[in-house]
């Protein structure tokens, strides 16, 4: 199974995805379905932004996964 940082598990559980992490497949393809379904479903908010800019990040490549500039990457504020 996949392993995800706590960050990433705060933005798929904020999008109602949590149960992605849980699927056998590789991260990228986690990252691709959360998008899809952000877009199709026409999401907004903080924790979409956040999705966006993974997205971003993993077509550049940069920066990786398990890092701390990827965790600060897709930090969010949670709206109440």
């Amino acid at each position: 199974m996949t392993k995800y940082s706590a960050a990433e598990e705060k933005l798929f559980k904020a999008l109602g995805l949590e149960h992605l992490l849980k699927a056998p497949i590789l991260a990228v393809g986690t990252y691709r379905l959360a998008i899809e379904e952000a877009f199709i479903n026409n999401l907004q908010g903080p924790a979409v932004d956040a999705l966006r800019r993974a997205g971003k990040s993993m077509q550049n490549s940069t920066p990786y996964r398990f890092t701390t500039a990827f965790d600060a990457l897709i930090a969010f504020e949670e709206t109440k």
